[in-house]
């Protein structure tokens, strides 16, 4: 497993953070590690009254995972993050290994462009993200949706090859906008 651990916002990581980082996600590594791809980040950022955010993401079976967690705690934050990205992976390899051998194909998520802006003004773009947009069908995106924690997805509709947002509504339903 490639492991990429960032500070945000300025934030820099110690060698010991290094460490807790990667004793965190021994279990993952050991269990998922033959079917994880490209590069594990885990990023860590201290807020306001010394309280750390410990965001990682991970690629299994060619869908990301992503947890995250708050703590006054660096060790705390790390673990939690951890535990809660173990639980995900352990709940969904399953069904990942059952949609990618029914489908037959992979959804690719391309990270890489990734821009970070380091002063924000108020309505100012401060990130921009490039995807590879794979043919899946409604039930898959919301998977994916579920697995990643956003409140939405773009994803091609894998029955009328249209560009489509799946999106959680206020009600936990699920809407979809559709591309013309």
């Amino acid at each position: 497993m490639n492991l990429e651990i960032l500070g945000k916002e300025g934030y820099v990581i110690s060698e010991h953070e290094k460490q807790l980082v990667e004793q965190a996600l021994q279990k993952i590594k050991r269990i998922f590690g033959s079917e994880v791809s490209g590069t594990t980040k885990a990023q860590i950022k201290k807020g306001l009254n010394n309280v750390y955010k410990v965001e990682i993401t991970i690629n299994v079976l060619n869908t990301n995972f992503r947890s995250e967690d708050v703590d006054k705690s660096i060790k705390k934050a790390i673990n939690k993050a951890s535990d809660k990205l173990f639980s995900q992976l352990v709940r969904g390899k399953e069904k990942i290994k059952n949609r990618f051998s029914r489908r037959g194909s992979k959804i690719e998520l391309n990270f890489e462009n990734i821009q970070e802006v380091d002063e924000i003004a108020p309505g100012m773009q401060v990130k921009v993200k490039e995807i590879i947009l794979n043919e899946i069908s409604l039930e898959d995106a919301i998977f994916e949706l579920e697995q990643i924690g956003h409140t939405f997805y773009v994803y091609k509709d894998l029955d009328n090859h249209k560009t489509c947002v799946v999106y959680k509504r206020n009600d936990g339903n699920y809407g979809v906008i559709e591309t013309q």
